[in-house]
């Protein structure tokens, strides 16, 4: 049955990212180097997405071109997975069309593979591992990490199916690795507690990269000799994980590797070690985004502040310089004029300098007051959301998370994790973190009242300046006492460098300076940990068996490789003939078939259904094939006639060029040779 036929706005530069979704009615086409387009059933255009728009800095200072390698669905269809030329991973949601991560690999990225391990939690009677997550609903209780801490925009581009038009839209998200926290939290990621995401990716240079939880990054995996030189064309694990199928491309031939990675599936303790490690590191990055957000509100408001004291300063160093035959007016030398004296002495004693007058008068004036009071109004507003719903709730989640995986690593007597240290490291420097971020809640009501008593003292003399008339205000003069030596503070210590590795909570530096250094000493311990962590997996890995499946392939013709049941396949067509190379999935024992078609018509595509059915695309017919080993013969089981599926006016002379297969085996979609016009059909097998 036809799903439909459509025609797309522009001719694609390839077929490369021409996908079906597993799970939804969604197609993924590549438009150009950059560009790709999800569409749904019916020709609906629902996200443009351009990985140029989303270069870092550096990429676009240097004139960085990337082009993209492939794509993958996530096994439920809620995920896409776009890999660049330059070892750009990029994950978004396809629900909403918005960018959830982008993670840079060390090698560049041939193939990729996105699976999921379903984890069966154990009953309170049964012998498992339990940890506190699993036994309590813990975090449902916990403060929420909350997805508001700055605007997130998609990609997005709803488009009428009538219209060619479409925008692109540039969400202005950055890089993101371990130096970079501009991060939109993937609320999902944390809800997700009974399946375990791994993403696999290949390189030309014949590495492995795992990612665990969409996050978790253990790359240069190199367990084979055989890899080196090579280049990893597809990775297929078999459905609980514990083998990964690896197909290589060398000069001796193609060959296939069993990697036993049974720690995913069989290791309860390792499993649950990744899952709270990505967890981990996916609040790590929110924490260091809710930091930067405070950080931001901070400069603006300091720098300011900062700025309008050294123009006093020049003020007094000008009015010392007119002046220096007078002693009588000289408070100090002009290279080491304090503009804070001046102010301090004119709260004392009411004296108003002229160099101060001008300085009200001219550059501080009505209106940088109100920018002044604004700036600081604004910083201590969103300091202290920012620090009560953001930061104090990574940190309560950091305690469940840290507590939950020192638990996990003592669970067995038999077991030596060597980790338990870094974990008390990281417990210990939460403790003290939180203890700090309550008290800078406190000093921060404090400071906010300081500068407010400052402003209004300000604006009264300033108004009493231009007006010639007293107002009779109040102000605390101790709170401006301390807002100014804290400025004083600030003026003497900007070229000098502390320590970020050392945190003293009594030291007297109450300002959001510390914050950031509890959050960088925290991301250093937690780096420590997963480095340990990631060592031990990657002893984990182990390369049981490898096999070369042919030595001199065509390189002319192009190869796929398949895994179904108890069998991988690696076929190709030649001259009306399948040739397939079937390997057991346990011995990797190889069998070669050759199986006949008769036809009279050009193969333009194949792809394996099932371990015993192919389609075949030809020019105007989509052959469904059942396959029998024992006499290596194919029967007919469907056939499609586009013909008569294409015969309105804007599909005429449609030509077969590509074809995909949903994953399921229900659907099919057939693009023509021109990358232009494509159809969907239902099976029915």
């Amino acid at each position: 049955m036809s799903l439909g036929t459509a025609k797309l706005p522009h001719q694609l530069s390839n077929s490369s990212c021409f996908t079906i979704c597993p799970q939804m009615d969604l197609l993924s086409f590549q438009l150009n180097d950059t560009v790709i387009w999800i569409y749904r059933q019916g020709n609906e255009k629902v996200w443009d997405i351009d990985i140029n728009s989303l270069k870092t800095d550096d990429e676009e200072i240097n004139g960085t071109q990337q082009k993209l390698i492939n794509l993958v669905w996530k096994p439920d269809g809620k995920r896409i997975a776009i890999a660049s030329n330059n070892g750009n991973l990029y994950l978004f949601n396809a629900m909403q069309g918005n960018l959830i991560r982008k993670l840079k690999l060390n090698t560049e990225i041939s193939c990729l593979t996105w699976n999921e391990c379903k984890i069966s939690h154990t009953k309170a009677k049964s012998k498992g591992v339990d940890g506190i997550i699993d036994t309590i609903d813990i975090i449902g209780s916990m403060p929420a990490l909350r997805s508001s801490i700055g605007n997130v925009k998609g990609m997005s581009n709803k488009k009428n199916p009538d219209s060619n038009t479409h925008t692109n839209i540039n969400t202005g998200l950055k890089f993101i690795d371990d130096e970079d926290d501009d991060y939109p939290h993937d609320e999902e990621d944390d809800k997700d507690d009974k399946s375990l995401n791994v993403i696999l990716a290949g390189s030309n240079d014949g590495s492995l990269t795992y990612i665990f939880g969409n996050i978790f990054v253990i790359d240069d995996i190199c367990i084979n000799n055989n890899f080196n030189n090579s280049k990893i064309i597809e990775i297929i694990p078999n459905k609980s994980l514990t083998y990964q199928y690896v197909l290589a491309e060398s000069e001796a031939g193609f060959s296939v590797s069993k990697l036993s990675t049974q720690f995913i599936y069989n290791d309860k303790i390792m499993n649950k070690v990744l899952m709270i490690s990505s967890k981990l590191l996916n609040v790590m990055l929110y924490l260091k985004r809710a930091t930067k957000k405070l950080d931001n509100k901070y400069k603006l408001y300091m720098d300011y502040t900062i700025r309008i004291i050294e123009l006093l300063r020049g003020e007094i160093a000008e009015d010392e310089e007119n002046n220096i035959s007078d002693e009588n007016n000289i408070k100090f030398e002009s290279n080491n004029t304090d503009p804070i004296y001046d102010l301090y002495d004119l709260l004392l004693t009411g004296s108003l300098s002229n160099a101060t007058k001008k300085w009200l008068t001219d550059y501080l004036s009505d209106r940088g007051i109100k920018r002044w009071s604004k700036l600081g109004s604004t910083y201590f507003n969103n300091a202290r959301i920012t620090i009560y719903n953001h930061i104090i709730s990574s940190l309560h989640h950091f305690f469940i998370y840290l507590t939950d995986l020192k638990g996990l690593t003592q669970y067995d007597i038999n077991r030596n994790f060597e980790y338990t240290d870094q974990i008390d490291e990281c417990i210990k420097i939460c403790q003290t973190f939180m203890k700090y971020a309550y008290q800078f809640m406190i000093e921060l009501k404090e400071n906010e009242q300081h500068f407010e008593q400052s402003i209004i003292w300000l604006s009264n003399i300033l108004s009493e300046i231009t007006t010639d008339e007293k107002v009779n205000i109040t102000f605390k003069t101790n709170d401006i006492t301390k807002f100014l030596i804290f400025i004083s503070s600030k003026l003497n210590s900007i070229e000098s460098k502390n320590d970020d590795t050392q945190i003293d909570i009594h030291d007297g530096d109450n300002d959001y300076s510390k914050i950031n250094k509890f959050t960088n000493v925290l991301n250093i311990k937690l780096n420590n940990l997963f480095e340990k962590i990631k060592r031990d997996v990657k002893e984990e890995i182990i390369m049981e068996k490898s096999i070369i499946l042919t030595k001199q392939p065509d390189v002319n013709k192009e190869y796929k490789f398949k895994i179904f049941d108890t069998h991988g396949f690696l076929y190709t067509t030649k001259n009306s003939h399948i040739i397939m190379h079937r390997f057991d999935l346990g011995t990797l024992h190889v069998t070669y078939f050759e199986f006949k078609i008769n036809t009279v018509f050009e193969i333009i595509d194949i792809e394996m259904v099932s371990a015993d059915m192919f389609s075949i695309l030809y020019e105007n017919v989509a052959i469904f094939y059942q396959t029998s080993y024992g006499d290596k013969s194919l029967t007919i089981a469907c056939t499609y006639n586009l013909e008569k599926i294409t015969n309105s006016e804007e599909m005429m002379n449609f030509k077969s060029g590509y074809l995909a297969v949903n994953k399921t085996g229900k659907s099919f979609c057939v693009l023509d040779s021109e990358r232009k016009r494509y159809l969907w059909l239902q099976t029915f097998l």
